[in-house]
């Protein structure tokens, strides 16, 4: 399926077939770190190859030569251009379809790095006239000495995706993808929730990609895509942890390869837990909710509020999701952020606005910004003072006592 964007250039999506897992599948058991010691944040990018723009149906392809780029960089510390095209046709040629442009399967694009490896792009070329065309014999001579040893299934939870990533291996994996999906680009790579009203229309199709970090302060992967780098943010986008976990989006079908067996990649990929978002200006809202009888209208005059403060759309942004209770529903508003030089006056009216919605006055959030922080940091500064003032007065309090001792003394004699 080709899609069309706001700058009206053509991204395919749909190039994922389904299929089943081998029963020799190997598991990954992440065991390396306590689930105490993982950090608030790990992102593999820095590591990372440009991120190119895919050719016909070879999502599949490209992520796996995504992960496999990677490895080799990490390892050797630099990595040419893969063949997406060559892995793309032997994972075709699996199921007998190498003479149709029709998506393949994750596991027959890893059997095919195990038996015939990858060649470098030079020697075949990402060109679309040759997505069809079987490789010559040079590029399967030089693909025969990179090879992939193995690779491990990786199944759908959270805590396991996250000890995969901060081991530092980047995962393979399919996501449906709904018309939201092409929001990326103008919400600086963030993708939102599926709402109800996506459910009902016709999906885009499923989608291989390649998750390479995340962040527990956003509640976001860290996701690499195969459009370019001028999509979303630097060819990168972020999907909620719910998104990506969802028994229904989520296609059960990710992997991770592995070059040589236990390399420890965990280092250099570690991070502090800031927002992926948190820039200078920015009002970072978290655990943003509201107890209401008319969700679409708090929504609605939420967004209203946001385009008070701001020149363009591109200075605020939130997502969020309905929970149905018996009368009521609890929306969630995730991933809150507004540039914006005093945010006193919009958390007022913020207030008034969640007050007019909210049942019962059940509502919350709290805030992260520059200028909490500011207050923060005042607050510390005016701590370090109380502290020096008290030993300064512990200290003249001990001089007191001193000199009654002596004037005792000089009293006695």
């Amino acid at each position: 399926m080709v899609l069309s964007s706001l700058q009206n250039r053509k991204y395919r999506i749909g190039g994922y077939r389904p299929g089943r897992k081998p029963e020799n599948t190997k598991y990954h058991h992440s065991d390396r770190f306590q689930a105490d010691q993982l950090p608030r944040k790990v992102d593999l990018r820095k590591h990372m190859t440009e991120v190119e723009e895919q050719v016909g149906n070879s999502c599949v392809a490209n992520a796996f030569v995504g992960a496999y780029e990677y490895l080799a960089k990490r390892d050797l510390g630099e990595a040419g251009n893969v063949s997406r095209l060559f892995v793309y046709y032997n994972a075709r040629a699996r199921e007998g379809y190498e003479n149709d442009d029709c998506g393949s399967q994750m596991y027959c694009a890893i059997d095919s790095l195990i038996e015939y490896g990858a060649c470098c792009e030079d020697i075949w070329a990402n060109d679309e006239s040759l997505i069809c065309e079987e490789p010559d014999t040079n590029a399967y001579e030089h693909a025969a000495n990179f090879k992939i040893t193995e690779a491990e299934f990786i199944e759908t939870d959270l805590d396991l995706w996250r000890h995969t990533l901060a081991e530092g291996y980047p995962i393979a994996f399919a996501l449906n993808t709904f018309e939201s999906f092409d929001d990326a680009t103008q919400n600086r790579g963030r993708v939102p929730m599926p709402k109800r009203l996506d459910n009902v229309r016709e999906t885009h199709g499923w989608h291989a990609m390649l998750c390479v970090g995340y962040s527990d302060k956003d509640r976001m992967f860290i996701v690499r895509n195969s459009w370019g780098v001028a999509w979303g943010d630097r060819g990168y986008c972020y999907i909620p942890y719910d998104y990506v976990m969802h028994l229904d989006y989520n296609g059960h079908d990710s992997w991770i390869i592995k070059a040589v067996n236990d390399l420890d990649f965990s280092v250099d990929v570690w991070e502090e837990g800031d927002s992926v978002f948190a820039d200078e200006g920015s009002l970072l809202l978290y655990d943003f909710y509201i107890r209401t009888t008319n969700p679409e209208g708090f929504i609605e005059e939420l967004d209203a509020l946001c385009q008070n403060y701001v020149e363009t759309e591109e200075d605020y942004y939130f997502d969020y999701e309905e929970e149905e209770t018996e009368e009521e529903y609890i929306v969630h508003v995730n991933s809150f952020d507004l540039t914006i030089d005093d945010p006193d006056e919009f958390l007022e009216e913020l207030d008034t606005l969640c007050e007019n919605y909210a049942s019962d006055e059940d509502y919350g959030y709290y805030i992260e910004s520059d200028a909490s922080e500011e207050e923060e940091e005042y607050s510390e500064e005016e701590s370090d003072a109380s502290e020096e003032e008290e030993e300064y007065s512990e200290e003249e309090e001990e001089y007191n006592e001193e000199e009654e001792e002596y004037s005792e003394e000089e009293y006695e004699e």
